[in-house]
């Protein structure tokens, strides 16, 4: 148990992208030990009790994909008994997808299965095959997640080519909200330059007769089997001490996970051009994909399509702009930073955002005359040492290991804008 003397509660903060979900969160704990309001001298678990040192225990109430950014909700020492209850909440995401191609792992990252002509995909088609993806739908989970069966996580079983032990169940979610906000063919996105191999082309064939199987031949959405609107099946996974809350929903995997459909080999590049791309938000159930969301509406849409770029904006009570720490504004600011999150591990949810502005650095002091030019050759002075970075602009470095992509491209800029007859921004 904590002592007194140490702080225990829950807050969270801004998951930037190129990094899991878990080396963020030991990033921050390093931070947190740093303070003795948050780390504790005597630790039940050794894991926590490192060279000596006090040590924060730590966990988070639902993992995001490195490539994705926004809300991870912390638990601090006993505050990690609370995650629990994040795992069944209801959580705000905004997603750009590009049309025309579907990827092994349904985004970005993974290499490319198909491609198909999304010429004929207007924002009012969109608009209308939103709908069958919104209320109580069953999904099924993509192979290339951390979900397990017997022990064993999907994505092993399709690295290593060995069938599942079982057929995969569809799950059953809610998404109580969804809203196109933008459709436009004026973007700088492109398709992976990666090509599937055929292994994976012939795995996913197999994949597809067992969702064909498990739906009745119609994929997933409202009319797949209905399973008598049993929620999606969440799991509390626990660390050595316990303390780690993890979600297998939305995002929850930290490997990639792979497209549902590749009938077809790819065709060239070339004979398929990059196709609009569509930005959504959407408030969903635990157990609800995102990726698998999107690749399920390209489908409906008469092509294919993956995600570029994920944000989760909201998680239960915590918000983006609201009460969510943003750890990367507070680089070279430890103090600051320490200050701010005890502020809400004692305030909760409710405690208020303040801004946050670096002091701005001394106007320098006007420049001395120059002096006459020497008569002999001068000397060449010596490379100043460079002065080390602080614990927090270290830690704010990319790690690399990770596996985010490099900055997105502007959605909504001048350069993006809709063309005529697209839809104006009804969500942003």
């Amino acid at each position: 148990m904590a002592p007194s003397s140490s702080l225990s509660g829950v807050f969270a903060v801004d998951k930037p992208t190129g990094i899991s979900s878990a080396k963020y969160v030991a990033r921050v704990q390093g931070l947190l030990s740093k303070s003795p309001l948050f780390a504790e001298a005597k630790m039940k678990n050794a894991k926590y009790r490192r060279k000596g040192k006090p040590q924060v225990k730590i966990g988070h109430g639902g993992t995001l994909d490195p490539m994705a950014t926004g809300v991870l909700v912390l638990g601090i020492n006993g505050g990690t008994k609370q995650l629990g209850s994040y795992l069944g909440c209801t959580k705000d995401y905004e997603a750009v997808a590009v049309l025309g191609a579907s990827t092994t792992t349904y985004d970005s990252e993974g290499d490319v299965m198909e491609r198909t002509s999304a010429a004929h995909v207007t924002a009012e088609l969109v608009e209308a095959k939103l709908a069958q993806f919104r209320g109580k739908i069953q999904q099924m989970p993509p192979m290339y997640s951390a979900l397990k069966m017997n022990g064993k996580k999907f994505y092993e079983y399709a690295r290593s080519g060995e069938p599942l032990p079982r057929e995969i169940e569809p799950r059953s979610v809610e998404v109580s909200q969804l809203s196109l906000c933008e459709f436009t063919t004026e973007h700088s996105y492109g398709f992976p330059d990666r090509e599937a191999s055929d292994e994976h082309k012939q795995n996913e064939l197999l994949y597809r007769e067992i969702v064909d199987r498990a739906t009745g031949g119609e994929g997933t959405g409202k009319r797949g089997r209905e399973e008598d609107g049993e929620a999606a099946t969440t799991k509390r996974i626990k660390t050595d001490d316990g303390a780690v809350a993890v979600d297998p929903a939305a995002e929850g995997a930290t490997e990639p996970a792979p497209t549902v459909a590749a009938a077809e080999p790819a065709v060239p590049a070339a004979d398929v051009p990059v196709g609009p791309i569509i930005r959504i938000k959407m408030s969903v159930s635990s157990g609800t994909y995102v990726r698998s969301l999107i690749h399920d509406l390209g489908n409906a849409l008469g092509t294919k399509a993956h995600m570029v770029k994920l944000v989760r904006s909201r998680q239960g009570e915590w918000e983006i702009g609201r009460n969510v720490l943003d750890v990367e504004a507070y680089a070279g600011h430890d103090d600051a930073f320490l200050a701010q999150a005890a502020r809400f591990v004692e305030g909760g949810p409710d405690t208020a955002l303040e801004p946050f502005e670096p002091a701005a650095a001394p106007a320098a002091a006007p420049a001395a005359a120059p002096a006459p030019e020497p008569a002999t050759e001068p000397v060449v002075p010596t490379t100043d040492t460079a002065l080390p970075d602080s614990t927090l602009a270290e830690s704010a470095k990319t790690d690399p290991e990770s596996t985010g992509a490099g900055p997105e491209p502007a959605i909504g800029s001048a350069e993006s804008a809709a063309p005529a007859g697209a839809p104006a921004s009804s969500c942003t």
